[in-house]
């Protein structure tokens, strides 16, 4: 089979994107360093939410040391979904211009395996900030106040975690964190790994 002059064309007119910034290949000890951080980082959070209790519970009035487990919570939640946000991105550039990339493939399915770790502890999150009432935890720690638009929400988060499979993975890895302005745009640390992600000719969805 030969290709033609228009086939040539029509490939080389595929949009790319230039993600070296971020690691210079999928053999790049920083990438491979940042995969095993990222399955690192959920099971910290998992012992996190165990330790602190971060779970449905009867509803109660919330005290200092609630405030201090949920301000908890929530730091390293975004922290590890920034990683996998980023990771996801990173990925998601390969396989987005290159279909047939089987290692792309592979380790995209490797980080939506991970992600998919993380999504019952933000329901478990959901509920506990449900039992405790958003407003007076709050009231009590500055980081929660921060947040205080998705706390309030209470299952919006939740809500939006479980629809993310029906969204493309770029726009579902930007919709991973809790947002201190409580909408729908993405927080810093998403916006760092839009933007690394879009170059040449388009962008991830």
């Amino acid at each position: 089979m030969t290709t033609s002059p228009t086939d040539s064309t029509a490939t080389d007119a595929l949009p790319t994107w230039d993600v070296s910034d971020l690691h210079a290949s999928f053999d790049a000890r920083s990438f491979l360093d940042e995969m095993e951080l990222m399955a690192a980082d959920v099971a910290r959070l998992t012992a996190l939410f165990d330790e602190r209790g971060i779970r449905a519970l009867d509803p109660r009035r919330p005290d200092e040391s609630d405030a201090e487990a949920g301000a908890a919570a929530v730091d390293a939640y975004n922290a590890t979904a920034t990683r996998i946000a980023t990771l996801m991105a990173y990925v998601y550039a390969t396989v987005a211009t290159d279909t047939r990339d089987e290692r792309a493939q592979a380790l995209l399915s490797e980080v939506q395996v991970v992600e998919a770790r993380v999504r019952p502890l933000l329901a478990r999150l959901a509920d506990w900030v449900g039992a405790l009432g958003a407003d007076d935890l709050a009231g009590l720690h500055p980081t929660l106040a921060a947040h205080a638009g998705p706390l309030r929400g209470g299952g919006r988060p939740v809500r939006r975690a479980r629809h993310r499979r029906r969204l493309g993975v770029g726009a579902a890895a930007r919709r991973a964190h809790l947002t201190a302005d409580g909408g729908g745009a993405p927080s810093r640390g998403h916006r760092g790994a839009a933007h690394h992600s879009r170059a040449g000719h388009g962008h991830p969805p």
